[in-house]
């Protein structure tokens, strides 16, 4: 696929989009994500090698993860020299497991101010 993928990028612009959420293996595991912090590197790292543009995206206020948690994350993506991050803020869905949780008490958003001070 990546391969694939840098053809396409060879005759347009071309972004490839991964989404991390979290750089926490145990949030991952949390949100059913089906991957780990080492798959995800192991796609930047070959994705890199086909020169494709990358982006990824990261949830923050994600259940169990403190303002560290979230700035760590943000590190090793700084570190991995993305060409772009896509900053979301936890939404819950309905009729998810995470509305679930939120219900029992178990998940709390984030304030606005909790979010300016990250």
């Amino acid at each position: 696929m990546l391969d694939l993928l840098a053809s396409y990028a060879s005759h347009t612009y071309l972004w490839l989009e991964l989404g991390l959420e979290s750089g926490h293996d145990q949030t991952l595991a949390l949100i059913n994500r089906g991957h780990n912090v080492a798959a995800f590197d192991d796609a930047v790292s070959r994705a890199r090698l086909r020169n494709l543009n990358l982006c990824t995206h990261v949830i923050l206020g994600l259940p169990g993860e403190t303002p560290d948690d979230m700035r760590a994350t943000i590190r090793h993506i700084a570190n991995l020299c993305l060409d772009a991050i896509k900053l979301h803020h936890l939404h819950i869905v309905r009729q998810t497991v995470l509305e679930k949780m939120y219900r029992k008490g178990s998940v709390s958003l984030l304030s606005l101010d909790a979010y300016a001070a990250l």
